[in-house]
């Protein structure tokens, strides 16, 4: 069953004079084993939105269900928390435990699980996320590189074994080569597990090449939703939201403004064979 969103809104400091309109009205669906990117500029609503998804903010107005739990009055909470594991910016801020496999043992713990579950839980986690068990797992989490880190604290959410994965900016920080062995492994997760993702990123580039749907938020509403071919083909309106558009979308531009009808692709790998395929069908015409 789908995580379902409909007529959501929220208000900070709601009935003061410091009222500040986060939500208005956002409708979303989200199904079993998709990935999703949110995207909008700063203040736009993104973050307020995922954490309404795991019950961390309070349903104000309309509603949310998740599987067949809906999140109103007196609802299990651990057990929402535990299908939808939330990834904030920066979480390996939170490590705090003597070892990496404690760490990420932590939440498996919590839930009352046998040490031998706990046990199998952090060492496939740790797999899922390319974490050597046998070379890390009882050093300090602190001596790792901050790319290390970042999948130790994502690896502790994973042994909690949620159906959906919430990532709030989730190469925020890292060097390049950080980044693309996290994004790597993220859609690598999503590839081998199924699992549901709901990726945040002011990074175009990461959501084009990431996500099967993508979700333009704008003051608090849902602007579009689309596929990244669609959302990315008006680069005007994107850029009107001061989003812009990823580097791949820019080539396409360029490339018609010179005569060559190229479709779109996330990657370089995948540009380069549009790239070849246009030129193949363009001499194939001049003949």
């Amino acid at each position: 069953m789908p995580i379902t969103v409909q007529n959501l809104s929220y208000t900070y400091s709601e009935n003061t004079p410091m009222a500040v309109k986060a939500l208005e009205n956002v409708t979303l669906t989200i199904h079993e084993g998709e990935f999703i990117g949110i995207i909008g500029h700063t203040g736009s609503g993104k973050s307020t939105l995922v954490q309404h998804l795991n019950g961390l903010i309070p349903v104000q107005s309309g509603s949310i269900t998740v599987d067949d739990i809906a999140l109103r009055d007196s609802y299990p909470k651990k057990t929402v928390r535990t299908r939808v594991g939330m990834v904030f910016q920066y979480p390996e801020q939170q490590l705090f435990e003597e070892t990496v496999a404690a760490d990420i043992a932590f939440g498996p713990k919590n839930m009352g699980l046998s040490e031998e579950e706990q046990n199998r839980r952090v060492r496939h986690a740790m797999e899922l996320m390319a974490l050597d068990y046998s070379a890390i797992a009882e050093r300090s989490p602190f001596e790792l590189s901050g790319g290390q880190r970042r999948r130790v604290a994502i690896a502790g959410v994973l042994a909690m074994e949620p159906k959906y994965l919430i990532l709030d900016e989730p190469a925020a920080g890292l060097d390049p080569e950080g980044r693309r062995l996290l994004l790597e492994r993220i859609m690598g997760l999503h590839r081998e597990t199924g699992i549901a993702v709901v990726m945040v990123s002011h990074s175009m580039d990461d959501i084009a090449r990431c996500a099967q749907r993508v979700i333009v938020m704008e003051k608090g509403r849902i602007v579009n939703i689309g596929k990244p071919e669609e959302v990315f083909a008006d680069a005007e309106k994107m850029e009107q939201l001061g989003l812009g558009v990823p580097t791949m979308a820019k080539v396409r531009d360029r490339l018609r403004e010179a005569g060559l009808a190229v479709a779109f692709a996330a990657t370089p790998e995948k540009m380069a064979e549009n790239i070849a395929a246009a030129l193949k069908e363009r001499g194939q015409r001049d003949v």
